[in-house]
């Protein structure tokens, strides 16, 4: 397992690396091409878009992943999907009527801008495309077609940017081409997808499947609406509290700390389906742990450097502008890499016990808006990295309590612990000396930045949960399956 883990890991990853890399790298592109107001709307838009993505499809790929995992027919499997895909097709299609009908009061409860009727409608448009490739791509994550999978990803990418490039610089469009950018680049993907899987037009499409698939889903919408409102509830409420500028802030942080996640090298997409796959196996709970200590290791090593040169970064990534945002990075950091520790919370899924993970979830995120309303007004846009990283840190101790009681796995929770004590501790030194401006030199205080850094990377490995040999032996793994499957 581990083995099959760190070869479909490396490929997930690389796509990975290419999304996560274009989501960074469009930050100089929209900080320099976009007015600050702008961007603060092309923010709150592509909110909305993961929002009504999770409200509208009612999670149907969780559905239909959970009946992959039980069903081995391909054309079954086809069937699923084309009957998820009629289901998305309508929901979408009731939901935009009342949408076209109230789109003057949509616009202004989500900008604050009656004129931004187009972009409200282009955001609406851009999730529905959004909704049918997650589907699509779920289709070859789910049938273990990795590298087609991580291809598609890459394509997705690649036309995405270049139709935002297009749109933006060209036609001059500002935000509305920045998400009709996104949305033409999807589009494009799903004909190439769909043209691969022409002979699914063969499978017939049942409304039994598409019921089963919504009894397991439907469940899980306010688990999902919780996540993703801990994640991203903040811009509604930055901007009822400050100004849409403000959001903008938020913008360039939350998309310079998406780059941590790189961290996790395309784990949740190749862990996943590997431990339904393997879940009844005896030392499938002790991999998993053995996976969860290294991903939390690498985690740690990269939220520290991102907190760590964060003025770096935003200086280097935007313009002097949104300086306010490199506050932000590493506690958007830290909450980034939480959100993504879902995987190794498997009970709950396993046992289909999601009852337990709404609850949670759903909790965590009225924790989370609750602290951004109390503390916004009193400590300004620094209490937005606050309440995300505690509401992201409570949902997942929380859910790895519980979800240990269904599937229990030896985390290792002491070593973890000491280190991120003996990481949080070089990262608070580290900004307590920037703050008092004892490095007058600048060489001296890089120095003193990359000192931290070798310091912190130390504390990982000294408290076990990154040790030197194991890395070694990793390095050797990865090594091996990378040219085991150019051979």
């Amino acid at each position: 397992m581990i083995g099959k883990f760190v070869r479909d890991s490396i490929i997930y990853g690389f796509a990975s690396l290419l999304s996560r890399g274009l989501s960074f790298l469009l930050v100089p592109y929209y900080s320099h091409s976009l007015v600050r107001s702008q961007f603060g709307m092309l923010d709150i838009s592509t909110t909305f878009v993961i929002i009504a993505t999770c409200l509208i499809a009612a999670e149907i790929s969780q559905g239909m992943a959970r009946a992959y995992g039980d069903e081995k027919s391909p054309d079954e499997r086809f069937s699923y999907l084309l009957s998820s895909l009629l289901y998305i097709t309508l929901a979408y299609s009731a939901v935009g009527v009342l949408l076209y009908v109230f789109k003057e009061k949509c616009a202004d409860l989500l900008l604050g801008d009656v004129s931004q009727i187009n972009l409200v409608v282009c955001a609406y448009v851009c999730s529905f495309f959004t909704a049918v490739q997650v589907q699509i791509s779920n289709h070859f994550r789910w049938s273990l077609q990795t590298k087609k999978a991580a291809i598609y990803t890459v394509v997705q990418t690649v036309s995405c940017l270049l139709f935002t490039i297009l749109y933006v610089s060209f036609f001059q469009w500002g935000a509305v081409g920045a998400v009709l950018g996104v949305a033409s680049g999807l589009v494009l993907l799903i004909m190439i997808e769909l043209f691969d899987l022409r002979r699914i037009f063969c499978v017939k499409v049942s409304f039994a499947k598409i019921k089963q698939m919504l009894v397991f889903s439907l469940p899980l919408v306010p688990s999902g609406v919780g996540i993703f409102a801990t994640q991203f509830a903040n811009r509604f409420v930055v901007k009822d509290l400050m100004n849409v500028g403000d959001v903008a802030d938020l913008g360039v942080a939350s998309r310079i700390s998406a780059i941590v996640g790189l961290a996790m090298m395309g784990i949740g997409s190749a862990l996943m389906p590997l431990v339904t796959e393997h879940h009844q196996e005896k030392e499938t709970p002790q991999k998993i742990a053995q996976i969860f200590s290294k991903v939390c290791g690498l985690s740690l090593i990269a939220v520290a450097i991102l907190s760590i040169f964060r003025r770096e970064f935003v200086l280097v990534f935007s313009t002097p502008e949104y300086a306010a945002a490199s506050s932000l990075l590493g506690f958007f950091a830290a909450s980034t890499i939480l959100s993504q520790l879902y995987p190794f919370s498997p009970g709950f899924w396993l046992k289909k016990k999601v009852g337990i993970m709404v609850m949670i979830n759903l909790s965590t995120a009225v924790l989370g808006v609750a602290l951004n309303y109390l503390l916004i007004p009193r400590l300004g846009l620094i209490a937005v990295g606050y309440s995300s990283l505690l509401s992201a840190l409570v949902m997942v101790i929380v859910s790895m309590y519980f979800s240990n009681r269904l599937y229990p796995i030896p985390y290792g929770a002491k070593a973890i612990l000491l280190g991120v004590v003996g990481v949080a501790s070089f990262v608070c030194l580290d900004s307590f000396l920037m703050r008092i401006d004892l490095f007058h030199s600048l060489s001296f205080a890089i120095f003193a930045k990359v000192f931290s850094v070798c310091c912190v990377i130390a504390s990982v490995m000294i408290a076990g949960i990154l040790p030197s040999s194991e890395v070694i032996v990793f390095l050797s793994v990865v090594k091996k399956r990378v040219f085991a499957s150019r051979a």
